[in-house]
Parts: structure tokens; sequence; C-alpha cells
């Protein structure tokens, strides 16, 4: 029996990249939506179909190997997940201990990025696209690159 909902998002609003931003949520892992470098533009805003109290966040950041994105995550105005996201080998999920009742999520980078591959020989059976993904990631000098593959908000069942 499922213990969660994914509670489908029907538009985001990006502080860069626009056009791109349906990418971070299209169901398509070789698809990204990324900022254009800048701080200042390294959040991005998500409508939910419905009011929902979501309590886990299911995404794929660019570089989850090696990469550390340092973020917040708000529920309209308030704050409710603050941190580094784990390096993977795909997929993390940010708990929210207290969800807030909304159909506004923003995820926003808060500084500089880190990369170091903690997972050195495991070997990855996928390539081309997502390949291509990183290495043009690895070819900006930015450090303030917020780039979310997939993403999805998710609701307990009560």
């Amino acid at each position: 029996m499922d213990t969660k909902h994914d509670v489908a998002i029907v538009s985001a609003q990006a502080g860069a990249n626009q056009a791109d931003a349906v990418l971070s949520y299209d169901d398509n892992e070789l698809s990204e939506w990324a900022n254009d470098g800048q701080l200042s533009t390294a959040w991005i805003t998500y409508t939910l179909a419905r009011e929902a109290e979501v309590d886990d966040i299911c995404m794929k950041l660019n570089g989850w190997r090696s990469r550390s994105y340092p973020l917040e995550v708000y529920a309209g105005d308030k704050l409710i997940w603050s941190g580094n996201t784990e390096k993977s080998l795909g997929y993390i999920h940010l708990e929210i201990a207290e969800p807030v009742r909304t159909n506004e999520i923003t995820v926003r980078l808060k500084g500089s990025t880190t990369d170091k591959d903690v997972f050195g020989q495991i070997v990855e059976v996928a390539g081309g696209a997502a390949n291509d993904m990183e290495r043009k990631a690895r070819k900006s000098k930015s450090r303030h690159n917020l780039r979310i593959i997939e993403i999805e908000f998710l609701e307990s069942v009560r």
C-alpha cells in the first residue's frame, strides 16, 4: 500500500531560463532545467495542482554523484527545509519535518555548490544524454548553478 501520493505540478516560475522550467518535472531523466549561473537567479517556484502538506521532496540533481547543493525550500513564504543535498547514485529525498499546507513550493540555491565524487570506481551503466548533461554542467565555472533533472512533491496518506 502506498503511504505517499505525488502532488501534481501545474506550472513553474524560474529565476532564469523560464522556457526550460517544465523540463524539471517532465518525467524525462534526459532533460533538465538550469539557471544561468548567477546566485540571484538560482531559484524555481512550483505551483501545485492543489493545496497539500508536502512532507517529502524527491529530486534528481545534475552531478548527483559528486555535487552537493546548499538549498532552501519554502512553502509559500515559510522555510521548510534548509541544508546541503547528499551525493547519491540518483534520486534524493528531502524529508520535511513540519509540513505546511500550500500549493506553492520554492527551491532556492543559498550558496556555492561543492564537488567531490564519493562513489569512486562505481561505474554507471547509463550513458548518452545523461553524461552529456553532466559534461555541459562541468564546463560551467560558476558554483551557483542550480540544475534540476526531475522533482516531485509527495504527501503522506492520512
